[in-house]
């Protein structure tokens, strides 16, 4: 597989912590980034940690969620919901615990569950308030979870 990987100059430096802190991520600085460039996206790391992912969308590792959690577009889940969403099921209103009450159609959500491990990044299906009023159906749909392909080359590069 041919791969890359080597430290980014400075101004992408700033534009990548730029774009993870626009998740509503706080407590990010400047550092040192690194990237792993693959056939299938762009591995970021932060003082040799995940910290996002670039191919078909761009969003912060699951590690980097756990590190510097985001204030917005969280979604908690019951434990009954836990064990389906980290197979990379999407996600039903009916498992919904609580929810950050600003979140529209589309946004790219973090789900927790109740003890605030963050482990699986989703797409909204629908806004808060829909999802609140009826609270049936799909509510929005896995993007990355533990154990997919974007999780394990992360866990290579680590090891």
């Amino acid at each position: 597989m041919l791969m890359s990987r080597h430290f980014v100059s400075k101004k992408e430096s700033s534009a990548i912590i730029e774009m993870v802190t626009g998740f509503g991520m706080s407590g990010l600085t400047e550092s040192k980034i690194e990237v792993e460039t693959r056939k299938d996206g762009e591995f970021y790391l932060i003082n040799g940690k995940p910290l996002a992912y670039r191919g078909e969308n761009f969003f912060p590792s699951l590690q980097a969620l756990n590190a510097y959690p985001p204030k917005r577009n969280w979604i908690e889940v019951d434990d009954g919901a836990v064990s389906h969403l980290v197979d990379g099921a999407n996600l039903f209103a009916a498992g919904i615990v609580s929810m950050d009450s600003s979140i529209r159609p589309g946004d790219m959500v973090f789900v927790r569950n109740g003890k605030g491990v963050y482990f699986s990044i989703m797409r909204a299906s629908r806004s808060t308030e829909e999802i609140m009023k009826d609270r049936k159906g799909e509510a929005a749909r896995s993007i990355h979870f533990p154990n997919d392909k974007i999780y394990a080359v992360f866990k290579e590069i680590l090891h």
